[in-house]
């Protein structure tokens, strides 16, 4: 599903849903214009988790 699809169902804004993807809370995967899309399982889940939110980052190397 499209990044405006996912985000709607995950009641967040698309530069959240971007945020996260850059960040490894929710894969994607890009076609050859960069535009992203989200596996629906993958959204639902994050969806149907308790309290609605991503696992929690695991601490990034520098610069990242």
């Amino acid at each position: 599903m499209t990044t405006g699809e996912a985000a709607f169902l995950l009641h967040i804004g698309a530069t959240t849903l971007r945020r996260w993807e850059r960040r490894g809370r929710i894969g994607c995967v890009k076609d050859v214009r960069g535009r992203r899309y989200f596996c629906a399982g993958d959204v639902y889940e994050l969806r149907d988790r308790p309290g609605g939110h991503p696992p929690p980052l695991t601490p990034a190397a520098p610069g990242v």
